[in-house]
């Protein structure tokens, strides 16, 4: 005679303790997700204006001409985000240094990253560190409405930069950092996680730093 088997099935409390200890490890799981997205965002950020910075260098050197690049202040995709600089364009000059025209399209950091103004932070987008007068100081930009403000810095036809070769006031270096938008200042420094663009006034080089 054949034996008879059955199966016992999960009951709701059990089923109910299950999904309660995916939805514990989903929670503590969540902010290493949300580290590891902000930590790839500034990584991609950051090599992507190093990568234009070296391109527009190498511009300036094989024309000979003069290359700018300029960084705008545009409103963040994050709801009630203010104004900060999370994009960036290169020119480059006619020979009279009076005309310039557009290398590359405007570039956009990835959401959430921006580049802070403070002399802190970025002595390159500073307003009373980098004071070379621009003219104008601000751009209309395809599909914006208003005028953008931006800073800029220039490679001369030699790879050299306009900066001032004895560094930012206050005897300070001349940089750039970039941030994620929504983590809060850390002291002295912009955030526990950041990344700083450093650019030789002399040679043009530029170099990465990470805490």
């Amino acid at each position: 005679m054949a034996r008879s088997t059955s199966f016992r099935g999960f009951t709701l409390l059990e089923l109910l303790a299950v999904i309660a200890i995916m939805a514990i490890f989903a929670m503590l799981a969540l902010p290493a997700f949300t580290h590891l997205n902000k930590a790839a965002a500034l990584t991609n950020s950051a090599s992507l204006i190093s990568d234009q910075l070296t391109a527009a260098r190498q511009s300036a050197l094989s024309r000979s001409r003069v290359v700018e690049v300029r960084f705008y202040k545009l409103p963040g995709e994050l709801k009630g985000s203010a104004k900060a600089y999370r994009a960036f364009r290169v020119f480059l000059y006619d020979e009279k240094v009076q005309n310039a025209f557009a290398l590359t399209n405007l570039v956009k950091l990835l959401p959430g990253v921006m580049m802070p103004d403070d002399q802190n932070f970025s002595t390159i987008l500073n307003t009373s560190s980098n004071n070379r007068i621009l003219t104008p100081a601000t751009e209309t930009l395809p599909g914006v409405t208003d005028p953008v403000t931006y800073q800029a810095f220039r490679f001369r036809s030699n790879g050299a930069t306009d900066l001032d070769p004895s560094g930012a006031p206050a005897g300070d270096k001349w940089f750039l950092t970039l941030k994620a938008e929504t983590d809060p200042v850390a002291g002295t420094q912009p955030a526990h996680n950041f990344v700083t663009l450093m650019i030789d006034p002399v040679s043009g080089r530029v170099r990465t730093f990470r805490p």
